[in-house]
């Protein structure tokens, strides 16, 4: 019988925690008008393409051309 009871207690301190865990108050990235998260800045303001946006431009060109394989089979 004392078994039991230990198990009972046990159930029940593990449903309290579940239930302060589950009313805790999490910290929100976004507020309405601000935002908490990583800067946004255009894909081509990095150091790679320096904000040359035609740069960036003629790589995405060339990535697409290269994984279409009717482009990749002409220039063979």
């Amino acid at each position: 019988m004392n078994a039991f009871k230990k198990l009972g207690f046990a159930g029940f301190a593990c449903c309290l925690t579940l239930l302060l865990v589950a009313c805790e108050k999490r910290i929100q990235l976004y507020e309405p008008g601000v935002y908490k998260g990583a800067p946004l800045t255009a894909p081509w303001d990095t150091p790679q393409y320096g904000g040359q946006t035609a740069a960036w431009e003629r790589a995405i060109e060339t990535r697409t051309r290269n994984q279409n394989e009717y482009w990749r089979m002409q220039a063979q």
